[in-house]
């Protein structure tokens, strides 16, 4: 389980010409229509715009997904979503 509350984002660089691979094996997100709670994105595109043709977002069980850079470099966030005040 992760906190909620949790953001991180991970800007990942390779050397100048290369490519990123990053292999997701196992992630387990509680599921919201739209990814729109608690969600991992992956930007293929190394500019951290998060656009949806260059970005993937994730939720719920999602097993062996493998996404490679267009670029050198490859960004990846996580949210954990938000946390309710107590009433």
């Amino acid at each position: 389980m992760h906190p909620k509350n949790t953001q991180c984002e991970w800007w990942i660089k390779a050397p100048s010409g290369k490519r990123i691979v990053i292999n997701i094996q196992k992630i387990r997100i509680k599921s919201s229509p739209g990814c729109s709670k608690a969600y991992v994105v992956v930007d293929k595109s190394g500019t951290a715009q998060y656009q949806p043709a260059t970005s993937i977002i994730l939720c719920g069980k999602v097993r062996g997904a493998e996404f490679t850079s267009t670029s050198d470099t490859l960004n990846v966030v996580f949210d954990g979503g938000k946390k309710r005040p107590k009433a």
